[in-house]
């Protein structure tokens, strides 16, 4: 009776537990999982578009302004892959005396060309002509050049219209003469020698010879017919315009450098974000002047004097008391250039004494 009555109990309590559970709120439901949302890919930017530059010369693509100056310049600009250079030559442009009205003015955005072509415009920059400055390579004029640019505002001036890439010298022209080696001075007495322009023309009237003005494509001709019997020229023209094969004595006298400038048009040069101004500065300046194209040229210069050597032209150095005789003889020129700079209010004088001064560093 007893035992009944306790299993009567547990199954009161459990049907109760029962009761009770069904009465208990459902557990929510548990939401499905979703997979975190990807942004949608974005398209990169397009890269921009190289800067488009025209170069162009006047020379020759054989040309050492070329081969040595213009070209290396393209290359490096157009392996940064921020420019697209064009090189037009020989001309293709504009001729060799108008490529300074064609930078300045915006068509063609960056040239290399002789100040000599452009009379009047750089006066200054004509000191590097003076005869006898004591220049003996192209690297020495262009650091010589470069350093007078810098320091003489006056200097600056004359290429106001243009950024300024490079300015440079070839090397020194020497006396290449046909049938007759000259040691003295007086050897040049009635002697018919090329020459380009009034200061190398008064510098062979001063050394007792006869000045002849003719463009240096006509030079071997002339040289061969007996038209001229010698001419001042860089020791490039014995394979540049094959001399080689007509000139028998070549006398060492350093006689003068010419200068030459590799400019850009400034509208150009003023609408590139300083980015890629940098990049043109760091290729540019005194470093290319000197490092790339004056070094250039004095590769090119031995060359010169390798392939002379072979084929058996006489050298012969002025000693330095001929030398000395000749720097005299030419006296007026310094003088009549310090003139004409002073008579047009610059500094003509601390420049030649400034040209010596560094020549001699």
């Amino acid at each position: 009776m007893r035992r009944t009555f306790i299993y009567s109990v547990l199954l009161a309590i459990a049907v109760i537990a029962l009761l009770i559970a069904g009465c208990a709120p459902a557990a929510p439901a548990q939401k499905p999982t979703t997979a975190p949302t990807q942004a949608p890919a974005t398209t990169p930017p397009p890269a921009a578009k190289p800067v488009e530059l025209k170069l162009s010369t006047g020379q020759t693509a054989t040309d050492i302004m070329y081969t040595g100056c213009l070209e290396p310049l393209a290359k490096s600009l157009d392996a940064t892959g921020k420019f697209k250079t064009s090189i037009y030559s020989g001309g293709a442009l504009g001729g060799p005396t108008e490529q300074w009205e064609m930078v300045r003015t915006g068509v063609i955005d960056i040239s290399v060309s002789l100040q000599a072509y452009y009379a009047g415009i750089f006066p200054l920059t004509s000191v590097m002509e003076l005869p006898l400055l004591g220049i003996t390579s192209a690297q020495q004029g262009s650091r010589v050049l470069m350093e007078l640019y810098q320091k003489f505002p006056e200097f600056k001036n004359e290429y106001k219209d243009v950024k300024v890439l490079s300015l440079a010298t070839y090397d020194p022209n020497q006396m290449q003469m046909v049938k007759k080696l000259v040691k003295v001075k007086e050897d040049l007495n009635g002697m018919k020698i090329r020459g380009t322009g009034e200061v190398q023309a008064n510098i062979i009237r001063l050394l007792g010879g006869s000045p002849v003005t003719m463009p240096a494509p006509e030079i071997y001709t002339s040289l061969e017919r007996g038209v001229l019997d010698g001419t001042f020229f860089s020791i490039t023209g014995q394979f540049t315009f094959k001399f080689s094969e007509v000139i028998k004595y070549i006398t060492v006298a350093n006689l003068f450098v010419g200068p030459f400038f590799l400019v850009m048009n400034k509208d150009k040069w003023n609408s590139l974000p300083p980015d890629l101004q940098a990049i043109i500065d760091n290729l540019t300046g005194m470093k290319m002047s000197v490092d790339g194209v004056g070094k250039f040229w004095d590769s090119q210069s031995q060359r010169g004097w390798d392939l002379a050597k072979q084929k058996g032209v006489t050298f012969y150095k002025l000693p330095p008391e001929e030398l000395a005789r000749w720097r005299d003889s030419v006296n007026p020129i310094y003088n009549d250039w310090i003139s004409k700079m002073e008579a047009k209010n610059l500094p003509g004088r601390a420049v030649y004494e400034e040209a010596l001064k560094l020549a001699k560093q």
